[in-house]
């Protein structure tokens, strides 16, 4: 019975023979073991003085932090481990020849076939240890910086005294990142990196940034407190952006203050999104924004779709831009009592990523993204499977030439080449090239709350505390589409996230009961197959809506501390007390959110910080 659910096909190994076989996917029995040191280094150095009634300082900061990487274990060599399964890797590591009628090794013997399925067998497990790889990685990123600023009187208002800060700024980033050659994807490789689960990119880039900012703070009443800014910033790479901010707080009571401010802010694309290098990765493409999308790639379903990409740096970048909006409160009745809410928004524009269902959008009338197999170098675009390539559509045009129908194209390669009916929309092949854009907008709104109070025991202080925020808004624009999606209460977006503690310190130690809370959220369901939503009905695992919610989720650490002298201090932490589980879900291949959960379990931590 197992046989017959199977799909088996005929494929070629690594020394020419065609064989019987089928897909599978899986996770090696190693976990993937990444040996890191880290070297960091820091210089401050700086100056301060007075003019008259302003102070000034001046400053210059030299950093360096060199990284080596080298995998040890769980990464294998992706040719030797196709090798190792169709019994054609040899003990020296090297791929046997086929002659037309049987394998032979240049040297060493021919290793018996690799079992996946097995499991605890050594001699399976060797033949696995012969494919091993040890790939490396190498980054160092230098900054040099220099500042300068004053500060003091700068009028009276109101007999009042109205302060002023001026600076400037000058910055220097260099950046390289150079990973070992069986790690890099590579034109001459076909982008296929040699190794599974190292992939990475070689990088150098560098980065010349001046600033100059001024702000000023008014009394304008005993009450009210007005505050405005201004910074400039300068890219030698990028261009110059100006940003201001406006504050006013109000002071009705000594324990009360009232407080709003208005301000714009920039993030400019990073050293490597900026530059014109590939970037190994994954990219995402969301059949349920694009109707037309949809019908091409994924059978009229609203399904999201994960691919292997390239991800192409675009020296035409616009800088992120946002606007933020802040109202509220601070009020503390007692100097042992501190409640503050606010209400905060953000609008967020020009936001950079990469858009694979715009590009697969554009690519149905731009037949200089389609490509058969993979993109050329130089170029950018869609890679389709060379079987595709073999169909014209009812003109006679393929899908490399302008003015191909690829609905046609579509319907003549299913009357073709019969492909399974999970399989019915436009085979892609691998490493599609998708250039970095300024994808779009969006917005972020919630509700921040503190509050804390202390209390002043003969031997000690005990202090509670609560920190939490509730999202009112996120929507943004869903990629290579105008819809506006609300992400609240859905995937990966919990509405309510919060953290509790107790806290006891005393003249030598320390004590402190903390709680961490993740609200339940809607699991992406609509992004799976629909092989796969059917196998979970049938397990009882979806509601009557076909929708499965993630349990909220409340984890428990505790932390210790001792003061031994002025200089030596121990720590103590564990942090999930009761090795709670991480909330079940199906919407991610690890079978947990990476993001809002763990699934490291309980976990002990030790520290000792010597102050010299």
């Amino acid at each position: 019975d197992l046989i017959d659910q199977l799909y088996i096909d005929p494929f070629d190994t690594q020394a020419g023979r065609e064989v019987y076989g089928f897909g599978f996917d899986a996770r090696f029995n190693a976990p993937r073991t990444v040996e890191v040191e880290t070297k960091n280094f820091r210089l401050v150095s700086s100056l301060a003085g007075d003019v008259g009634d302003w102070s000034w300082e001046s400053g210059v900061t030299f950093s360096r932090s060199s990284s080596e990487q080298e995998a040890i274990d769980g990464v294998y060599n992706r040719y030797q481990f196709h090798g190792a399964i169709t019994g054609e890797l040899c003990s020296d590591g090297t791929l046997a020849n086929y002659d037309g009628t049987s394998l032979n090794c240049a040297s060493g013997d021919l290793l018996p076939f690799y079992n996946p399925f097995v499991q605890g067998d050594a001699a399976n497990d060797a033949v696995l240890a012969t494919a091993q790889a040890r790939p490396t990685r190498s980054g160092e990123s230098t900054v040099y910086g220099w500042d300068a600023n004053f500060n003091g009187e700068l009028f009276t208002f109101n007999d009042l005294p109205a302060y002023a800060s001026f600076g400037v700024e000058a910055r220097r980033e260099e950046l390289t990142d150079i990973p070992s050659l069986d790690s890099q994807a590579r034109p001459e490789n076909g982008y296929l990196v040699d190794v599974f689960g190292f992939g990475s990119s070689l990088s150098a880039a560098d980065r010349t940034q001046y600033a100059a900012f001024a702000e000023i703070s008014v009394s304008l009443t005993d009450q009210v407190e007005l505050q405005a800014a201004g910074r400039y910033d300068h890219y030698d790479d990028f261009g110059g952006t100006f940003n201001p901010k406006i504050g006013l707080s109000y002071r009705p009571t000594d324990s009360l203050v009232l407080r709003g401010s208005w301000s714009t802010s920039f993030r400019a694309p990073s050293l490597t999104q900026a530059g014109v290098k590939l970037r190994t990765t994954q990219s995402t493409f969301d059949c349920g924004a694009n109707q037309a999308v949809s019908d091409l790639y994924c059978m009229g379903q609203g399904t999201e779709v994960n691919v292997n990409s390239l991800e192409l740096g675009n020296k035409n970048l616009k800088a992120e831009e946002s606007e933020a909006i802040s109202v509220g409160f601070a009020w503390s009745p007692s100097a042992d009592t501190n409640l503050t809410l606010d209400y905060w928004q953000f609008d967020h524009e020009e936001v950079i990523d990469t858009n694979m269902t715009a590009v697969l959008d554009r690519a149905i009338t731009d037949a200089s993204l389609r490509h058969c197999g993979i993109v050329p170098e130089g170029e950018q675009g869609i890679s389709y499977d060379n079987e595709l390539c073999d169909v014209s559509d009812n003109s006679g045009l393929s899908i490399e030439q302008d003015g191909a129908n690829l609905n046609e194209i579509l319907d003549n390669y299913i009357t073709e080449f019969d492909p399974r009916d999970d399989e019915l929309f436009l085979p892609l092949f691998r490493d599609h090239i998708i250039p970095l854009e300024n994808t779009g907008t969006q917005t972020l709104a919630g509700i921040d709350i503190k509050f804390d109070h202390r209390f002043r025991l003969s031997g000690g202080d005990l202090t509670f505390a609560f920190d939490g925020t509730h999202y009112l808004e996120f929507e943004r624009n869903k990629p290579g589409s105008d819809a506006i999606e609300k992400l609240v209460g859905t995937y990966r977006y919990p509405e309510n996230i919060g953290r509790m503690s107790i806290d006891w310190e005393a003249q030598s130690y320390y004590l402190n009961l903390g709680a961490n809370y993740t609200s339940s959220y809607e699991d992406d369901i609509e992004g799976l197959r629909g092989r796969e939503i059917a196998e979970l009905e049938s397990l009882g695992k979806l509601d009557s809506q076909s929708k499965h919610q993630v349990d909220d989720w409340l984890v428990w650490d505790l932390s210790a501390g001792y003061y031994v002298n002025k200089a030596l201090t121990l720590r103590a932490r564990i942090d999930n007390i009761f090795d709670k589980e991480p909330p079940q879900l199906y919407g991610s291949s690890r079978g947990f959110d990476s993001i809002n959960h763990n699934a490291y379990g309980a976990r002990y931590t030790f520290s000792v910080s010597y102050r010299f």
